[in-house]
């Protein structure tokens, strides 16, 4: 029977689709390393769906934040389609967005995996979204690609480090650059996790989580730039610093001092950004409405006079409030 159901494994037909050629190459390998033979990639949501309406796909392995169509809406146009409208989709994604969770659930999403995900369990979840039962997988199925990601990471995190430290420094310009380091950290939260570097993962989400409200916030920054920018700067150097010792899993003892040094000052950092910017806002709000009004009374003072220059004789135009 065992044989039965991983025959049936290998023969199903798998689309990984992801902007980020590394978590292509993770998913693809942890299917192939579990029996499946047929697995397909794409880098964007359009080309996948043309791929879909040309050929067979049983499932999706979709990530969430994508560019230039992220995940949930290559979800809602797959479901338009007579092919997609019940294939099961997997969605795996960095963000604890509630709002998004929900309407991956309405769009009847097979499982929302957040990441890091240990590369292992989404066989697993394949074989459970199309009803099949869980294939058998080596655990060092992954040992050549994890040992490739590790070799890159010094490289990658050193030009990670420089644009933090040229940001801090103001070198770069915060709103100019931010965008694309938010892109580099959020697949760096994804990649780290799922190939033996959690802490790493870890750090790139707590600057992550902290950067992207405070883009476009001139008060935000105007009041907690430097911190911010101190952040990131302790953040990137610390990163280039774990690629450089292979400091793998949590860290040990080291870890633990990261994660209550550096991981509370910008948990604690964020929750005053949040603050802010809901300030910010609230602010801006009050200016709109403040706005609105004033443009209310203008446009009925002007009709007013309008009235008493068309009929100067009316008594109603010439009673004092």
């Amino acid at each position: 029977m065992a044989s039965e159901y991983e025959s049936t494994f290998a023969c199903i037909t798998v689309l990984t689709l992801d902007d980020d050629p590394t978590m292509r190459a993770v998913v693809g390998a942890a299917l192939r390393a579990a029996g499946c033979r047929n697995v397909l990639q794409s880098s964007n949501g359009p080309r996948a769906l043309e791929m879909i309406a040309s050929q067979h796909v049983d499932l999706v392995l979709c990530d969430c934040r994508m560019e230039p169509m992220d995940g949930l809406t290559f979800l809602q146009k797959l479901r338009a389609t007579s092919r997609g409208e019940e294939m099961p989709v997997i969605m795996l994604t960095a963000s604890s967005d509630e709002a998004d969770a929900y309407r991956a659930r309405e769009l009847k999403v097979a499982a929302w995996l957040v990441k890091p995900i240990i590369p292992a369990s989404l066989p697993r979840h394949v074989a459970a979204a199309i009803g099949l039962a869980p294939p058998q997988m080596t655990e060092d199925s992954l040992q050549n690609l994890a040992a490739a990601y590790e070799a890159s990471l010094p490289s990658q995190l050193g030009e990670l480090a420089g644009i933090t430290g040229r940001i801090a420094s103001g070198t770069l310009g915060f709103d100019a650059n931010a965008p694309d380091l938010l892109r580099r950290l959020h697949k760096l939260k994804g990649q780290a996790g799922m190939l033996g570097y959690p802490l790493l993962g870890e750090i790139a989400g707590w600057l992550h989580d902290l950067l992207r409200p405070a883009i476009g916030q001139a008060p935000v920054l105007d009041q907690l730039g430097p911190q911010i920018n101190r952040a990131l700067q302790v953040g990137g150097g610390t990163m280039l610093l774990i690629a450089e010792r292979k400091l793998r899993g949590d860290g040990g003892a080291a870890g633990a001092r990261i994660k209550d040094q550096l991981g509370g000052f910008t948990r604690d950092l964020q929750g005053r950004v949040n603050a802010a910017v809901a300030e910010a806002e609230r602010a801006a709000r009050v200016k709109r409405d403040q706005t609105a009004v004033t443009r209310a009374e203008i446009a009925a003072d002007r009709l007013t006079l309008q009235r008493m220059i068309s009929n100067p004789l009316d008594p109603a135009l010439s009673r004092s409030d």
